[in-house]
């Protein structure tokens, strides 16, 4: 399902561990996502907040990629040790 709530407003306010999933919703969306080790490969897997799949391939280890994203889906992703951001507490 697409997210319905409002579009993300800044500054960031938080940041959480995250564990890719295909069932783990991100509401509030994740604005922003950092991508800690490349050690299994190099693509994150993500959906943004109208609920279309996007790969990015060729990620490198501190990278910060910017949504935003409710979903980091399991399926696809090889990075790990991701760490995400939203703007609310």
């Amino acid at each position: 399902m697409a997210y319905a709530g409002p579009m993300p407003n800044y500054p960031l306010k938080r940041c959480l561990e995250i564990s890719a999933s295909n069932a783990t919703a991100y509401d509030p969306p994740l604005i922003c996502v950092r991508v800690g080790s490349i050690a299994g490969g190099a693509v994150l897997e993500a959906k943004n907040i109208d609920g279309t799949a996007v790969t990015f391939d060729g990620c490198t280890a501190g990278e910060v990629i910017w949504g935003p994203f409710t979903y980091i889906m399991a399926t696809g992703t090889t990075v790990s040790s991701i760490v995400g951001w939203t703007n609310e507490q």
